[in-house]
Order: C-alpha cells, then structure tokens, then sequence
C-alpha cells in the first residue's frame, strides 16, 4: 500500500484553501492616529493576500493550488530541511471610523466599525513527510519515515469589530492616539493535526506498512464550509497605540490583534490516537483515479487510525498577531522609511517577519514603495508598491510584498498582494 495516499490528502486539502500580509496594517488602524487633521470621518475597504515557505518555490506552490500536473521537475524544485514552513492567508476588510470635537461629551474621542473576513492556513512538515507526500514509501523501503511534529491548521471566520479611539495631546512635543476594539466573530471552519510522534515502517517489497502515532486532530463539520456556515462563535479584542513624535518628526507604533476564541459547536469533531497499525492489501498508487480514488477519503482514513473520537463543542485561540513599526522622515519629508517587526502566534512561522519599507513621496498625488523583509513563513523578500492620492480626500495603496516572485516563479519561495482604499470626508 502506498502512504502517498494519506499523505496527499492532508497537503491537497491545505493547500486548495484560500490564501493577510506579514507587514502590512490590513484593519488600518494607522488612518485613526493620522487622518483627522482636517475631516472628521474615514471609510477604507483593504484585501491582502499572502503565501510563502522555507522550502517549497511559487512554482510547485502555484501547480498544487491550480491542481495541475506535478513533474519531476517541480517535485525535485524545493529546498527541503529536517522540518520545513509553509503558509497563506487572505484578509479583506472594510471600515468606517468617526472623530468629531466630542463623542459621548469627550473631546478628541472617536468610534470605528469594522467588518472582516480572515482566511488562514499553514504547516510545518518534516522531509520525509514531503517525500512520502511527492515520491511514495517506496525509498523507505525495510526503514522508518519520520512524520513527527506535523503541524497543520486552517482557519476562516468572519467578524464584526467595533471600538473606540481617543488622542492625547501633549504641549509641543506629539500627541498618542489609542485604540481599543472587541470583534464579533462567526467560525466558519476548522482543522487542527498535530503528531507528537508518527513513524511510518515500510516492509520488504512493500507487503505492508506500518504505522506507529500518537496525534490528536481537531475539526468543524467538514461537510459545510460557505460563508453562510455558522460552525462556531467567538470573540477577540484588539489594540492600536501610537505616538507622534513632532519634534523629531518620527512615529511609533504598536498593534495586536485578535486575542480571543472560538467555539467550535457546530458538529465538531475530535480525534486522539496512541496506537500502532499496519495496512496491508491492495495498493493505490494514484488517489485521483477514479477506478481506485474514490475507494478512500478522508474521513475512513481519520476513522482507521484514530483510536477514540468525539462531538463535543471545543474552545480554540486565535492566532494572535503583534507589530511594531518605527517612522522616521527625512528631506522634507520626501524619503519616509519605516522599520519594523509582525509576528503570528500559533500559525507555525520560524521567525518574525522584519521589514524595512522605504516611502519615496514624488509629488502630492504620488509615491512609491520599496519594501525589504524577511520571516514569517520565508526568507528574504523584495516588494514594490505604489500609492496615488487621487483627489484630496481619496488615496490608493497597492503594493505586491515580493515582485521578484511574480517574475521568477521558479527561483523565489512567496507572493503576494495589498490593496488598500480610504476616503476622507
């Protein structure tokens, strides 16, 4: 029997799923610190896009999104390690925030609501994991495969958010804008696997495999992923705070998200495993034949390995995200770079993400963006990006986090979009 056909399951299913930047400010929470100078209201629509790994080029990550045909070439592409990352994640958003003389009878306090759909998945897998998945047991024939620590989870809600902000003056020297918000949120699906210990055993000439786990997996109804699906229902709050600096014409900035939860109550599932089995009989070199294919699926393999099961409502953590960024501008501010650091708690990054991005402002209704970073989910990257202010009131960012991705496909190990409008009125 060949494990490809476990194997492949879990990484087709990851990767078929939408793909939130690593640096950029998707909620755009920086417009309340720096948009009511002169209006009193805001409203911006933003969608951003992002998928990167340590190991797998945008090559083979794009044929396994397209399902297209997967040669030895792309297969034979990736820089694989003892353990390996691979992420993606779509978010797209839309705002309205209000600050007149006075809200509620406080001076210089205002109110933002928000409505948000989120979309992320990622997976640390060792190499013989990877191997297992492209190639077959055949190569571990008589040995073992490691797939411990696997690591897979994918997540999509929705939200509402709303939440106040308040800037706090000070004489001469700035003025600190804080904000605090409490979202909403609408589960729409769910898959945690996690393997403490997976060894795969390969018998001579392939008679049998053995399997040796312990892992426990996680799920919402897998039968019903819309937008319309109402799986779970949580909450989070979220935090903003900057300070401007007048005096020496710089910003600070601190953001972090989504500290809250969701319950999962909508037909969950949950599986444990401690155990050892060996598969044997016939063998299935191709899961997308339809005269073998549609003799597995998911679910009976979930069933055969996993030793105990249950449907009772679970409590899951969000996948907090922190930033800091610091500004600094110079020549008349006409050079604006911006130094910083994003990290994901719980979403399998190597490292936080640290970027550099270099504002160039050429005119009024015009400038451009160079963008280095490196982390989260990849290594170094070079973006560009372009905003425009087409009316006074009106301005449009878009932005691609690594352009030589979308070029050299081949070569590169992530990719990228950020669209952001906003409206001042």
């Amino acid at each position: 029997m060949n494990f490809r056909i476990i194997s492949i399951l879990f990484f087709t299913l990851l990767l078929n799923n939408s793909l939130y930047s690593q640096v950029f400010d998707t909620y755009g929470y920086s417009n309340l610190h720096s948009g009511f100078d002169k209006k009193k209201s805001i409203i911006g629509i933003n969608a951003d896009y992002f998928y990167g790994s340590t190991a797998i080029k945008n090559s083979l990550t794009k044929a396994l999104i397209k399902n297209s045909f997967i040669n030895d070439e792309l297969k034979n592409s990736s820089s694989l390690k003892d353990f390996n990352k691979y992420g993606n994640y779509f978010q797209s958003n839309i705002y309205y925030a209000y600050m007149g003389d006075t809200l509620f009878g406080i001076p210089n306090l205002g109110m933002r609501f928000g409505l948000n759909y989120y979309s992320m998945q990622n997976i640390n897998f060792s190499q013989d994991f990877y191997n297992l998945m492209f190639y077959g047991n055949k190569q571990y024939e008589d040995k073992y495969a490691d797939i411990s620590k696997l690591d897979i989870n994918t997540l999509t809600y929705q939200s509402f958010e709303f939440g106040l902000f308040k800037r706090f003056a000070e004489k001469n020297n700035g003025y600190h804008t804080v904000y605090f918000g409490l979202s909403l949120i609408k589960g729409q699906n769910y898959m945690y696997l996690y393997t403490n210990d997976a060894r795969l055993f390969t018998a001579p000439d392939g008679e049998f495999i053995e399997l040796t786990i312990n892992s426990s997996y996680f799920a919402s109804d897998s039968t019903k992923s819309t937008i319309a699906t109402l799986g779970g229902m949580g909450a989070s709050l979220n935090f903003y705070w900057a300070y401007e600096d007048i005096k020496h014409n710089s910003r600070f900035e601190i953001t972090l998200t989504d500290l809250g939860l969701i319950s999962w109550f909508d037909n969950p599932l949950y599986y444990s495993a401690d155990t050892t089995i060996r598969f044997d009989g016939q063998e299935i070199d191709d899961i997308f034949n339809p005269e073998t294919g549609n003799k597995i699926s998911q679910d009976s393999i979930l069933q055969l390995i996993y030793s105990s099961s249950d449907n009772k409502t679970f409590l899951k953590s969000l996948p907090k995200r922190f930033q800091f960024a610091y500004t600094k501008r110079f020549l008349n501010n006409k050079y604006i770079p911006t130094l910083g650091m994003g990290y994901f708690f719980n979403s399998n990054q190597f490292m936080p993400a640290i970027f550099l991005n270099n504002k160039f402002v050429m005119s009024p209704y015009m400038n451009f963006d160079f963008l280095f970073s490196y982390g989260g989910y990849t290594g170094f990257s070079l973006g560009l990006g372009v905003g425009f202010n087409i009316i006074e009131s009106l301005k449009i960012n878009i932005v691609s986090p690594n352009i030589v991705g979308a070029i050299i496909p081949n070569r590169t190990y992530s990719n990228g979009a950020f669209i952001g409008l906003s409206y001042r009125f």
